[in-house]
């Protein structure tokens, strides 16, 4: 027979046909009726490389009953290829099918693609199936779910919006479950800025993913126990197994079930350094026979599914070559090939190199790693000047508004900053990164205070690595001041959304003895109490909290004090609040002191004082409320500002958008 049901087939030997078998056998929904285009019929086919009429007329028989019961979803066609030597051969992907021509062209394309690959050798099976599409449009979802490589009762859920391929090109959802106790273990909810979907023209086409769903949970809570229960099921009849699923009105359907195992490499001893080649298209895999390259496979290889360049790649490379593949272990199945013609497989996530870049590959733990060698590395610590410009992302919300200010000639205090980076090896070296990483927002307020609690305690006992205790002296040393106020400068504080005022440590006065215990208490202040009910709170998981610390010049401050540019109590924005004291304005900020309080109308800088107390004089509170509109209109919202008054001169100490 050249086309048949998908319970007539017979060859155990076929493991993407006999995974929609034992997806049958469990009882899971999957894509149902599946055809099957035989072996028998590739032959007929290779002859002429054009189908015979028996042939044609059971594929539209095919196309007509799956058309008929499923009238709206259209079919895709699908390769199933056995290759002696080749594992997990590649091939061609359909687009959505809905006319009977399009899918003899699809299958046609399975099998030519087999034939110029010169699959067809002793012993193979070139075969191909079709059933009906289960397409996921924005914002439905898409993924994989694989057995857990740390943990035997475990599974990881793998989930972008899209189609389900999108988890092997984008940034994507990561959920643990624990399949014994029946609840999640730990979510891993990345900004998702691009997934997969079927254009009209019936083509996958990569689009962009609104702003608003960027950081979303991209699947309920419910429906990942659902999913992974069904997975259960699977992986108790037929052992450890990834499968692919699509989500279509809240109901899941698995798309492909296929046998699973997670190899260690096997190159422990692998230390290598070389420069990348980035295979980008087809031409670029003339450059590969150079000796000493390493290549690395664009992103956006996978994303435009060019499965073509894939194969011509692994087959044309010298052996033993190192690839570096985008994905993990669990997204990036295409990538086997490589590793069946002998290649040396490194699995980049989403990391991404270019072409000539140098780059060291080793093992780490249990797995190849390639880390960039020779681009300037992230600083533990940096002065404040122009060169914060290119590492913004490391030094905090608070420190890159201060940044903005400098940059722009207005007066901010000497300050260096210890990057979030430093933070991050500092919890490492200490063995404390693995245990926040399971602070997940899925973990009751209740644990989530009890298990930060413990860390709180561990990180102000924990040591400062030699290293970058000697680059935060240096960088005290460099401010040539006894004292220094040391403040917390976190990724999620003073946002136009969190401003996290108060949950953070600020500590004023401190001298070059105690200034390491005091960055720790800052460190340690993402864990108290008060800033973990207030994540939780705003839905903010204390694991994406990176903390950096800004180290600033302590202004012996005659006057000084907080600025709101709206009046916060009347939701006014033509009227400025400033509230002053003598000396240090930290009492100012957390209410222990009256203050001299002045409202000023912004047209015409008139100023109407709300009591006698007289600290400022007219000419600094207009200088101030000057200061205040032309901050405000940097940051394009209004502010609530700390100055200080030394010698005459206003310093900006902190601004951060009003939040309430």
């Amino acid at each position: 027979m050249n086309v048949i049901d998908l319970k007539d087939y017979k060859n155990s030997l076929n493991y993407r046909i006999n995974g929609f078998l034992n997806l049958n056998k469990v009882g899971v929904s999957y894509p149902s009726p599946v055809k099957i285009v035989t072996h028998n019929a590739f032959k007929k086919y290779k002859k002429n490389r054009s189908f015979d009429k028996k042939t044609l007329s059971k594929l539209k028989e095919g196309f007509e009953e799956i058309t008929n019961i499923h009238k709206d979803k259209g079919i895709i066609a699908r390769r199933a290829y056995i290759v002696p030597g080749i594992k997990n051969p590649p091939g061609p992907h359909s687009s959505k099918i809905t006319k009977y021509s399009q899918l003899v062209s699809e299958i046609k394309s399975i099998f030519d693609f087999a034939i110029d690959n010169k699959f067809d050798r002793k012993g193979a099976e070139i075969t191909a199936f079709f059933h009906p599409l289960i397409n996921p449009v924005f914002p439905l979802v898409g993924g994989c779910i694989t057995p857990s490589k740390d943990n035997p009762e475990e599974v990881v859920i793998e989930a972008i919006y899209g189609m389900d391929e999108g988890v092997q090109a984008f940034p994507h959802d990561n959920y643990a479950v624990n399949i014994k106790r029946d609840n999640i273990v730990g979510k891993y909810i990345l900004r998702k800025t691009k997934c997969l979907q079927f254009t009209d023209n019936f083509k996958v086409k990569t689009i962009e993913i609104p702003e608003e769903y960027r950081n979303s949970q991209v699947i309920s809570d419910l429906k990942i126990l659902i999913i992974a229960k069904d997975f259960e099921k699977i992986i108790n009849l037929y052992g450890p197994s990834r499968v692919e699923f699509d989500i279509i009105e809240d109901k899941h359907y698995f798309i492909e079930c296929t046998p699973f195992t997670i190899e260690k490499s096997k190159n422990k001893d692998l230390d290598s350094s070389g420069k990348i080649l980035a295979v980008k298209k087809i031409s670029d895999i003339e450059k590969t026979t150079t000796n000493g390259k390493i290549i690395f496979i664009d992103h956006k290889v996978i994303e435009k599914r060019e499965w073509d360049i894939l194969t011509t790649l692994a087959y044309n490379l010298s052996p033993n070559s190192i690839v570096l593949f985008p994905g993990t272990v669990t997204t990036a199945h295409a990538a086997t090939i490589f590793r069946e013609k002998g290649h040396i497989l490194v699995y980049v996530r989403n990391q991404t190199f270019n072409s000539g870049e140098l780059v060291r590959i080793r093992l780490k733990g249990n797995h190849l790693v390639a880390e960039k060698e020779n681009p300037e590395r992230i600083p533990h610590t940096l002065i404040l000047s122009k060169r914060v410009n290119n590492y913004k992302s490391f030094i905090g919300n608070k420190a890159q508004k201060l940044f903005e200010l400098y940059s722009r000639n207005y007066n901010i205090p000497k300050s260096f900053v210890i990057t979030s980076q430093a933070f991050t090896e500092f919890l490492s070296s200490n063995g404390l990164l693995e245990r926040i990483r399971h602070m997940t927002l899925s973990r009751s307020k209740e644990e989530l205070c009890e298990l930060a609690k413990e860390i709180k305690n561990q990180i102000k006992k924990s040591r400062i690595p030699n290293d970058l205790k000697k680059g935060i002296l240096e960088a005290f040393n460099s401010l040539k001041e006894k004292s220094v106020a040391v403040r917390s400068s976190a990724n999620c504080e003073d946002s136009e959304k969190t401003s996290f005022a108060g949950q953070f440590a600020t500590f004023l006065k401190v001298d070059k003895k105690s200034l390491l215990t005091k960055i720790k208490e800052v460190w340690a202040s993402v864990f108290t109490k008060n800033a973990v009910i207030y994540s939780y709170a705003n839905n903010i998981p204390i694991y994406s909290i990176q903390m950096s610390v800004l180290v600033m010049k302590m202004v012996d401050a005659q006057k000084a004090g907080v600025m709101f540019t709206k009046n916060m109590n009347t939701n006014n924005k033509n009227e400025i609040v400033i509230e002053a004291t003598t000396g240090l304005g930290d009492k100012v900020v957390d209410g222990t002191v009256e203050p001299d309080r002045v409202l000023v109308k912004r047209a015409g800088l008139q100023i109407n004082r709300r009591n006698r107390l007289n600290i400022l004089t007219d000419s600094e509170i207009r200088k101030l409320t000057k200061l205040g509109i032309a901050i405000e209109k940097i940051s394009k919202t209004p502010q609530d500002i700390e100055w200080a008054i030394e010698e005459g001169k206003i310093w900006v100490l902190q601004t951060r958008p009003i939040t309430t």
